[in-house]
């Protein structure tokens, strides 16, 4: 498998006002510009070394630029691992100690809000 791999574009749902406030999420993200969000983050990712799972926050304007990169689980995960077909634990722990597949088939989409994360889903 590949050293890096990327798994869904996902979206925050992020509302501006007097504060900027997380409200949740979309995963996947159905983006036409899907395959140059996943090699701007497969770059990223690679350039800095990463390893193990680790989330790629990339703002999408007339270039995608990438803004935090989280080399730990975040919120997102509980949406990715619904939507992926392998056992995200699984890839993980591939991710570490070699063995990853190509690809990842995505099964499904999940959206979440803020209120919904304490309740299971």
């Amino acid at each position: 498998g590949e050293t890096v791999l990327p798994l869904t574009v996902n979206m925050q749902k992020i509302a501006v006002g007097d504060a900027i406030r997380y409200g949740g999420g979309v995963v996947p993200y159905p983006t036409p510009r899907w395959d140059e969000v996943m090699g701007v983050a497969a770059s990223a990712a690679d350039a800095l070394g990463c390893r193990g799972y680790v989330g790629i926050d990339i703002v999408l304007g007339d270039r995608s630029f990438v803004v935090d990169v989280n080399p730990r689980p975040t919120t997102s995960i509980l949406g990715v691992a619904r939507v992926i077909n392998r056992e995200i634990g699984d890839l993980i722990i591939r991710a570490r100690f070699g063995g990853l597949p190509e690809s990842v088939g995505i099964i499904g989409s999940f959206e979440f809000t803020k209120e919904t994360l304490g309740h299971g889903f």
